[in-house]
């Protein structure tokens, strides 16, 4: 498990829609030797750069909006000793930009766009880089459990063609983790 902040950048025809964003994530893993199967979820807010129509409905520019992303990625090590890992990675990532609830200056919004959401489907390539740390005691419950710094970054591409919303997203984060490896039982 990890949590961690970081930041989301578009480019091509997506950033004339969306711009930049903060983002704080929380990722789920699990290991099988070399594989990582990770389950990511990340949020952050941004500003709807020009005037756009999204169901029907219309988003002015400037408008605040929630951005939530949920990736599935498979990963392999392929630089893995005591203190550091290093894990390419690909995978989907489902992306939902919606109106905020607030505006910046903290009123609610226009009820007509409230429920309106723009969707995408992207593929996703990335790694993530761990430093980690060894509990400061030998004693044997603590023998399996790793804590690390963790930094991550993705380069997301769209699956299908979003008619003025082509692009790429790049996305980094950095976070702290921790968990627990199997160890075997000295006899």
């Amino acid at each position: 498990m990890d949590v961690g902040f970081g930041g989301y950048f578009n480019a091509g025809q997506i950033s004339n829609n969306f711009g930049p964003s903060g983002l704080a994530s929380i990722g789920f893993g699990w290991n099988y030797k070399k594989w990582n199967y990770d389950l990511n979820l990340l949020a952050g807010s941004s500003t709807a750069q020009q005037d756009m129509v999204v169901e029907n409905k219309a988003w002015a520019k400037g408008t605040d909006l929630d951005l939530f992303l949920l990736k599935l990625s498979l990963g392999y090590d392929v630089w893995d000793n005591e203190r550091f890992e290093f894990s390419p990675n690909f995978g989907i990532v489902y992306t939902n930009y919606s109106p905020s609830q607030y505006n910046s200056q903290n009123q609610p919004i226009n009820s007509d766009i409230k429920y309106t959401t723009k969707n995408f489907m992207h593929y996703s390539l990335g790694f993530n880089y761990d430093i980690k740390f060894k509990p400061k005691n030998n004693r044997p419950e603590f023998k399996g459990f790793i804590s690390f710094i963790r930094l991550s970054y993705g380069l997301n591409i769209p699956s299908i063609n979003y008619s003025g919303y082509n692009g790429i997203v790049n996305y980094f984060t950095v976070g702290f983790g921790f968990g627990v490896r199997k160890t075997k039982r000295d006899l």
